[in-house]
C-alpha cells in the first residue's frame, strides 16, 4: 500500500499503531509454546518467570512481551529469535528502571500520565476519528501496557540526560530555538477514488463528472481493497507542505474542504516505467498547525538532545557503560532461559569489542502520533 501512494505522500507520517511501542505484531502461537518454559521457571513466587538484579519478571509480563516479537512460528511453534528479543527487552527494561532509580530520575506516575496524555493528543490530531484506547485494543495491548513502556522510555532518556549533562536550561533553549517545531504542521485529510480496472475507471468518470457529485459512495466502491475498507479515506493526516508531490500539493491547497478534483495522473509506483493511473482526490478536512507547549514537549526535547549528544563519539562511553550494566546484570532463571540469555550476551559483548556503537535507535518505539521520534538508544544491538 505504501508503494502505491509514494508519489502522493512523499513524507507522510508512518504508521503509529500502539503496538509499535512494545515490539510489533502479535504471535499468539509462540506464547502458547513457551508457557511450558514459564511454568518451569524457578523461584518462590508461582508467577515468577525470572529476575533481573532482584527485580521479578512475571510469567504474564514475559508472555506479553514474547507475543509482541516478530517471529516465524510454523505450526504455532516458538522461535529462539523471538525468545531472545523478549529477554533482551525485558532485561533491558529492568536495568534501565534500576539505573533510573539509582540516579534519582525514575519517572513518577504523574509524569507518565502526563506524557501519555500528550501522546494521546498527538495521536488524535494525526488520526482524526480514531479512538486512542480502541486503537490499542485492536493491536492487542492496553493503556497500562503502553504506560509501562512509556515509563521505560522516559527513564532511559532521563538516565542518558543526567549522565550526558543535559540540563533543564538546555531543554528550554532547544525548545525556544525550534520556533514551534515540536508539534504538528498544517495538515489535510484526504479521501480518494483510484480505479483499478477499465470498468471502474468508466464508472468513476460517470459518477464524478459533476463537481457537486456525492464523492463518498464512489470511494466506497471504486478503490483498491485497502482504501475500499476505509471508504477511500486515508487514515492519517498529511502535511500540507512537504507531505505530497508538488503537483498534487498545489491542487490540494487550492481545493476547499469537502470538494474534490480529478481525474489526475496518479503514480502508483516510483518506477518511471509504470504508467500512472487516473484518480480523484477529495479534501476531507484541513487542520491548522498544532504547537505543543513546553510543559508537554519537555520529554520530547530531552530525548532529541540525547540523540544528538549520542552521535558525538565523545559520548559513546556513556552508552557503552549502560550496555555493560545490562550485560553484567544478575540473571536468575531456569537453565533454559539462562542458556538463551548467555548466547545473547556473548553476541552483544562481541559487538561492543569489534565496532563502535551505532547511532541511537530506541528501547521502545515512539508513542502513537508523536511528531518527533522520541525514542532514545537501545541497550543492545
Amino acid at each position: 500500500m505504501n508503494r502505491m501512494y509514494s508519489s502522493l505522500f512523499r513524507r507522510a507520517h508512518s504508521s503509529t499503531s500502539p503496538s509499535r511501542l512494545i515490539g510489533g505484531p502479535t504471535v499468539r502461537g509462540a506464547a502458547l509454546t513457551v508457557l511450558a518454559l514459564a511454568a518451569a521457571a524457578s523461584g518462590c513466587a508461582r508467577d515468577r518467570a525470572f529476575s533481573v538484579n532482584g527485580q521479578v519478571v512475571t510469567k504474564d509480563e514475559y508472555i506479553k512481551t514474547l507475543e509482541r516479537q516478530t517471529v516465524v512460528a510454523p505450526g504455532g511453534g516458538g522461535n529462539s529469535t523471538g525468545i531472545k528479543s523478549a529477554l533482551d527487552q525485558l532485561v533491558g527494561n529492568k536495568v534501565i528502571l534500576g539505573e533510573a532509580t539509582k540516579d534519582g530520575v525514575l519517572p513518577t506516575d504523574d509524569q507518565v500520565t502526563h506524557y501519555y496524555n500528550t501522546q494521546k493528543k498527538l495521536f488524535l490530531a494525526t488520526n482524526p476519528g480514531k479512538d486512542y484506547e480502541k486503537a490499542m485494543a485492536d493491536e492487542g495491548t492496553t493503556p497500562k501496557d503502553v504506560q509501562d513502556q512509556m515509563k521505560v522510555q522516559l527513564a532511559e532518556a532521563a538516565v542518558y540526560a543526567k549522565r550526558l549533562g543535559i540540563t533543564d536550561q538546555q531543554i528550554q533553549t532547544a525548545y525556544a530555538d525550534s520556533h514551534g517545531g515540536f508539534g504538528l504542521p498544517a495538515r489535510v485529510q484526504l479521501r480518494m477514488v483510484i480505479p483499478t480496472t477499465p470498468a471502474e475507471l468508466s464508472q468513476a468518470q460517470t459518477q464524478l463528472a459533476s463537481k457537486t457529485a456525492d464523492f463518498n459512495p464512489a470511494a466506497a466502491k471504486i478503490n483498491p481493497p485497502q482504501l475500499k475498507a476505509t471508504q477511500g479515506i486515508w487514515p492519517q493526516t498529511i502535511p500540507l507542505t512537504g507531505g505530497m508531490a508538488a503537483d498534487i500539493a498545489s491542487k490540494v491547497q487550492q481545493t476547499a474542504d469537502g470538494a474534490f478534483f480529478g481525474p489526475i495522473d496518479f503514480r502508483t509506483s516510483a518506477d518511471p516505467k509504470v504508467p500512472p493511473v487516473k484518480a480523484w482526490i477529495k479534501v476531507e478536512k484541513k487542520m491548522p498547525a498544532m504547537t505543543i507547549p513546553l510543559e508537554d514537549a519537555r520529554d520530547l526535547v530531552r530525548a532529541q538532545l540525547v540523540q544528538q549528544k549520542l552521535r558525538d563519539p565523545a559520548s559513546q562511553t556513556v552508552r557503552t557503560d549502560l550496555i555493560k550494566d545490562k550485560l553484567n546484570a544478575s540473571f536468575e532463571a531456569d537453565p533454559k532461559y539462562v542458556s538463551v540469555w548467555n548466547t545473547l550476551k556473548t553476541g552483544a559483548a562481541a559487538a561492543i569489542a569489534s565496532q563502535p556503537p551505532a547511532a541511537p535507535g530506541g528501547v521502545t518505539q515512539p508513542a502513537p502520533g508523536a511528531a518527533i521520534d522520541s525514542a532514545t538508544t537501545p541497550l543492545t544491538k
